[in-house]
């Protein structure tokens, strides 16, 4: 048998025997339940409560955890005391990647910071995930990432900022026939011109407006 013939079969015979000694099911466990994560937050936020935490014996397990846990908490609108747990995802995915990971890590930290007040912070990671750019990442997440700048500009009244990250989410919003966040994007638009007295521009928000 040729060297190189060799060296591959004994190649193929190591990788099979990799992978069916992975013993570790909490793999196969975080897959199922980021299948059913997006429409049904609750209950995968207690299933992954309950995962043994002695299973996530690799820095990726760790990190891919913790993004999923945060998700699942922000989706049940439930508020964290502190950035610990989103950070584990940030800290290796803004080494490792993939774009899509990195950028909803940044997205869910800038969350956290939003629900403690934080809002300098919480800027600072909408700008991060923001100059992530790749295919991958979901529309309605973007939609949500510019729904949010907006409001944080609102908050310190920056006209020019808020009104460009509320027409980026409409924008957005569109694409992804997202009609609810739409309106948002809408609505907070027409407040920045009620705000800073802008009556043409709010009456044309109006007109667009009135159909909902």
């Amino acid at each position: 048998m040729k060297p190189s013939l060799t060296r591959l079969l004994v190649g193929v015979a190591f990788l099979s025997s990799v992978i069916c000694c992975d013993k570790n099911p909490v793999r196969a466990r975080l897959a199922d339940i980021d299948s059913y994560a997006a429409s049904n937050p609750d209950s995968a936020r207690r299933a992954l409560e309950a995962i043994d935490q002695d299973f996530l014996n690799t820095r990726r397990l760790k990190a891919q955890y913790a993004l999923m846990l945060s998700t699942a908490l922000s989706r049940c609108k439930i508020k964290v005391p502190n950035d610990s747990l989103i950070n584990i995802a940030v800290d290796y995915f803004k080494r490792f990647g993939p774009a899509k990971e990195k950028f909803l890590s940044y997205y869910y930290q800038g969350r956290v910071y939003n629900d403690l007040e934080d809002y300098e912070s919480a800027m600072l990671s909408y700008l991060e995930a923001e100059s992530i750019h790749s295919k991958g990442i979901p529309l309605r997440h973007l939609t949500s990432l510019y729904l949010l700048k907006g409001d944080i500009y609102q908050h310190y009244y920056d006209y020019e900022k808020a009104v460009n990250a509320f027409r980026k989410a409409q924008a957005l919003a569109l694409q992804c026939d997202w009609k609810s966040n739409y309106f948002n994007a809408l609505m907070g638009e027409l407040a920045q011109n009620v705000i800073f007295e802008k009556q043409n521009e709010a009456d044309s928000l109006i007109q667009l407006i009135m159909p909902f």
